[in-house]
């Protein structure tokens, strides 16, 4: 457990990088930097929910290949820290191709939830279980709050003045460095990779035989189980306005 624990942690790090690049500043880069139209951007911004769309895609690949799940994780982590790598190389024309590296980058995050749930299951014990993934999330919160702000004065970095902190005077002596977007996306590719590094490392076991072949044969626990059902119907409905709203963000 306190390996899975520590590792934990340090995906929950890198995690915190990759939340920050999704909801704000890989929009920001493709508005300035490939001038990005309408679709595009909602490329970009759908990129988390497409990987939540693939989820029972890959949980009922890994279960039908009867693999553990940390190992696949780590993998496709690592394909998606590949693909914001080549995001920071796209050429400024090619918008499209740009969004369609995010979108890949961005999905594989949220595609290998239900498969680190499991590891979670697996490896914490009942009664700590929720205290433990609360602590990852914290740290998840926090790492993209500070990278923020961070990579915010960064991209704009403000002339510095008396008082104005030690971001201030980081950020105008390093206002040389050319393509500070393209640096931006870059560091959001090695923290994925980062992540990959930290799922790795964790004892898995491979996950339990699915009850039918169809990827979506989990869906009948939209039926049998209430608790559940209106859980599912209270995040549509509480997320359904702000991920309509994040394309128009930038």
């Amino acid at each position: 457990m306190t390996a899975t624990v520590r590792r934990e942690r340090w995906r929950s790090l890198c995690a915190g990088a990759v939340e920050s690049a999704g909801s704000t500043f890989l929009l920001l880069v493709a508005t300035r930097s490939f001038g990005a139209g309408p679709m595009a951007k909602a490329m970009v911004a759908a990129g988390g929910s497409i990987g939540l769309m693939l989820s029972p895609v890959l949980v009922n690949a890994v279960q039908a290949a009867g693999r553990a799940p940390a190992p696949v994780a780590a993998r496709v982590l690592a394909c998606g820290a590949g693909a914001l790598v080549l995001a920071a190389c796209v050429p400024a024309a090619w918008a499209w191709a740009f969004a369609a590296c995010c979108v890949a980058g961005l999905a594989t995050p949220f595609a290998v939830i239900p498969l680190l749930t499991q590891v979670y299951q697996d490896n914490y014990p009942a009664h700590r279980r929720g205290r433990l993934s609360s602590q990852a999330i914290m740290i998840r919160i926090a790492t993209a709050m500070v990278l923020g702000v961070v990579a915010g004065w960064w991209l704009d970095p403000a002339p510095p003045t008396v008082g104005g902190g030690v971001l201030s005077w980081v950020a105008h002596a390093t206002a040389w460095v050319p393509a500070r977007e393209r640096w931006l996306v870059l560091g959001f590719g090695v923290a994925l990779g980062g992540a990959s590094w930290s799922v790795a490392a964790v004892p898995s076991k491979a996950l339990p035989a699915a009850a039918g072949a169809h990827p979506l044969h989990a869906m009948r626990f939209v039926r049998s189980d209430p608790v559940f059902r209106n859980a599912l119907a209270a995040w549509m409905l509480m997320g359904f306005a702000n991920l309509a709203m994040l394309p128009l963000r930038v």
